[in-house]
């Protein structure tokens, strides 16, 4: 009956079916009909996307670069902040000495806060 037909044709069996030596992608190939071969991407489709992949990466790893500059910027002026406190604050110390008042002891300067004194307060007093 399909035998008669003009658009019958025996199926193709897979190459891979017959013998294991024949499992890779281009023996595949042979047993997908035409039209589902035709949704497999073309090379103009992969260099398209391999642009694009190369491109998104490329923003992306300019935004770590520049959070990376960003944080190295906050550094440094936090640094030249409190290398200026601390130049005023010799100059205070050296124009009270001048005066003759008397100045803060230097120890008692340079007692260093933690960033966070209230976390830092409630870990010294539930450790005690």
């Amino acid at each position: 009956m399909y035998e008669s037909s003009s658009s019958w044709a025996p199926h193709h069996r897979a190459a891979r079916e017959v013998h294991s030596c024949h499992e890779t992608f281009q023996s595949s190939l042979g047993e997908k009909p035409e039209k589902e071969l035709k949704k497999v991407p073309r090379v103009v489709v992969v260099v398209v996307f391999v642009l694009a992949i190369r491109q998104i990466t490329k923003r992306i790893q300019n935004e770590e670069t520049w959070k990376v500059v960003f944080k190295q910027m906050e550094q440094e002026r936090r640094q030249d902040i409190r290398a200026d406190l601390q130049q005023r604050q010799t100059n205070t110390d050296r124009l009270m000495q001048m005066s003759g008042q008397p100045v803060v002891a230097q120890e008692l300067q340079a007692v260093v806060v933690p960033h966070n004194i209230v976390g830092f307060l409630f870990s010294c007093h539930t450790s005690a």
